[in-house]
């Protein structure tokens, strides 16, 4: 199960479990499936919690409200200053909110808004655009669409939407072509990105790069790292000594900007240290000193900073004003935030602990208003599983360029056989099908422009409708494809003792010369249960076919089950090896001893850890108890009628 730790304001205090003991740092109580939380950058009376791929859940300390999205799954959840927007698989967009004070809302018809209810932004719908990034500033949107064209809406605060400055844009407009990623914060009213060096040839940028790193928008503090301190109408380079390539985030705030590295991990700030956002003010990218022997893995700013390594340690360091900073690991024990503490240098980088948090785990990080929250990500089993034969190709029939697949999966997806499936894909680059293929195990669209046409020729909809769940579901139905069975040998039942006279009997002899009462066989073989199932689901599965496919060099077709379960619960597993669904039929008779049986089987085929088998397990046994709670009393109320009934009968 995931968890989720609440650090600073105490007015986010109806998110918090009251039982924990810990001080100033508390679990989300009754949010445990939760996998990420997410806080407006200017205010603190809301929040929203992502608990899938498909559901969010809008709180207050008034209410709260969940919403599913039915044939979309969420890719990225952006909070900016006031709003919430979501961006879906679909290129969809959808805005959560009502605070339009810089006419941030992209609707020219606001009272359809809500507060918590996520409506589509039908402007890209209608002009048939793609988008692929969703960043949102204080009172700015960005939308990066496929083909490199970036829209914007809200507040023209520097003349980036127009040349009106100060004029409010309600409809996303044009304003940079060419444009491959870009970067911002909750609370900036800057914008990074990156362009391809064919845009601004005047600005004699170096040849050998095929994209830039520019800047534009409000620079008062120097937060856009160009050198100066002038705000930016136009995109200005900014020099980096790292290439473009290596760039892993840049997020900014109203005063300060931090730059990650991917490859060691280095961080880069520049700004103004006024709110102690940095330890030196600089008006250029420069390394964090205190932070260099540390990789960085994900950053994120408000008025203070908030960095996590790949250790799982967090580092926190300046405050906003009302707000509530930490205190030092050396001057106290309670390593949590907590107002009232001058005695710390709040400029310099310090180390939350959390002692409750595991360090194999993943955690996310997310600031909004003198709040933070640390989120310990909870994996999801099957795309964990797919991932690794994604990277593993031990077990795999299929191979162009080098590139080895698994062809029952690329058959399931695609809806065509193995041979024109391999003429297509020969006419593509390795990079091309290397996307395609993370598509095919776990529904990760990556470079859509080179993808597109891989689609188009497998007569795909682009963006595809099914999911890897659906596509597994189809292929759980279909026999024909699978190409191993699992051979269970039934039960055999005792017999009860009885004793019988005995009795002597002639032997009668047939035409044929053999004696009655006996066959031409000598023994009767009982008949094994069959259960056939795709080879490649138990090798990503199950640890216990995995190291047996790896260890047998011959091909296997089909394994005796020694594991002593019945049919009807491995048949129970099985479909959930290719859903991550328990389905359990109430009307079974031996239900208990399914349940039974299905407590031990994570340890025997060796399921993944994060496996949820037994949470479901758990919930249809409560759900299964509660209907026969309810059906008792049901037949207990008739009961009564028909007494009541009868004595007034007798009165009468």
């Amino acid at each position: 199960m995931s968890r989720h730790f609440l650090f600073g304001n105490t007015k986010f205090s109806y998110l918090i479990d009251k039982k924990s003991k810990l001080p100033y740092v508390s679990k989300l109580k009754p949010f445990r499936k939760v996998s990420r939380v997410l806080t407006t950058g200017c205010t603190d009376k809301n929040a929203i919690l992502q608990i899938s791929n498909k559901k969010i859940l809008f709180v207050n300390p008034s209410f709260s409200r969940s919403y599913t999205f039915p044939k979309e799954k969420i890719k990225k959840i952006q909070a900016g200053g006031w709003n919430y927007m979501i961006l879906t698989d679909k290129g969809n967009v959808y805005s959560i909110g009502i605070v339009n004070n810089f006419e941030q809302l992209p609707f020219l018809d606001t009272k359809k808004c809500s507060e918590y209810k996520p409506r589509l932004v039908d402007f890209f719908k209608k002009k048939s655009l793609f988008v692929t990034d969703l960043l949102l500033g204080e009172s700015t949107n960005y939308f990066l669409c496929s083909g490199g064209k970036l829209y914007a809406s809200g507040f023209n605060s520097k003349g980036l939407l127009s040349e009106d400055i100060g004029v409010s844009s309600v409809m996303p407009v044009l304003i940079f072509d060419n444009v491959s990623k870009i970067y911002s914060g909750s609370i900036s009213w800057g914008l990074f990105l990156t362009m391809k060096t064919n845009e601004f040839e005047k600005q004699k940028l170096d040849q050998n790069e095929k994209t830039q790193l520019f800047a534009c928008g409000f620079n008062t503090y120097g937060q856009l790292g160009v050198g100066n301190v002038e705000n930016c109408q136009k995109p200005i380079k900014v020099p980096i000594g790292v290439p473009t390539s290596d760039i892993l985030t840049i997020v900014s705030s109203m005063a300060h900007s931090i730059l990650v590295t991917k490859k060691k991990g280095l961080t880069y700030s520049t700004g103004s240290s006024n709110f102690n956002g940095l330890s030196n003010s600089s008006l250029t990218f420069k390394i964090i000193s205190r932070l260099e022997d540390k990789k960085i893995v994900q950053v994120a700013v408000a008025g203070y900073s908030l960095v996590l390594t790949a250790q799982n340690e967090i580092y926190c360091w300046g405050f906003q004003l009302g707000d509530y900073p930490i205190k030092s690991q050396e001057s106290s024990t309670d390593h949590y935030f907590q107002s009232n503490c001058s005695d710390t240098n709040w400029a310099i980088p310090q180390k939350i602990a959390i002692n409750e948090i595991k360090p194999n785990n993943t955690l996310s990080i997310s600031c909004g208003f003198g709040i933070c929250f640390v989120d310990e990500i909870r994996k999801d089993p099957l795309l964990d599983d797919l991932q690794y034969i994604l990277n593993d190709k031990n077990l795999t029939d299929c191979q162009i360029d080098q590139i080895k697949f698994h062809k029952g999966l690329l058959e399931c997806r695609t809806d065509m056989k193995i041979d024109k499936i391999i003429k297509i894909l020969s006419q593509f680059k390795q990079k091309q099908i290397k996307n395609f293929l993370k598509w095919v195990y776990l529904d990760k669209l990556e470079d859509i422009e080179g993808i597109r046409h891989i689609f188009k020729r497998f007569k795909i909809q682009f963006p595809p409708e099914n999911s890897i769940e659906e596509d597994l579901l189809k292929l759980y139905y279909d026999n024909n494809s699978k190409d191993f069975s699992l051979i269970i040998k039934p039960k055999k039942k005792k017999k009860k003792l009885k004793f019988k006279r005995k009795r002597k009997f002639r032997k009668r002899k047939t035409d044929n010369g053999e004696e009655k009462g006996k066959e031409n066989n000598n023994e009767i073989e009982e008949e094994n249960d069959i259960i056939k199932i795709h080879k490649f689901i138990l090798y990503t599965r199950s640890g216990l076919f995995r190291g047996m496919f790896s260890c047998v060099d011959e091909i296997i077709n089909q394994v005796h089950d020694y594991s002593g379960k019945s049919i009807e619960t491995l048949k129970i597993l099985i479909k959930f090896l290719y859903t991550e669904k328990l389905e359990i039929n109430e009307n079974l008779p031996n239900k208990k001893l399914i349940f039974e049986e299905l407590q031990d089987v994570i340890e025997y085929y060796q399921l993944n850890e994060n496996s949820s088998l037994l949470s479901q397990l758990n919930q249809l046994k409560n759900k299964i108890t509660k209907n026969v709670s309810n059906k008792k009393k049901k037949a207990m109320k008739k009961m009564k009628t028909k007494k009541d009934k009868k004595r007034k009968k007798k009165k009468k």
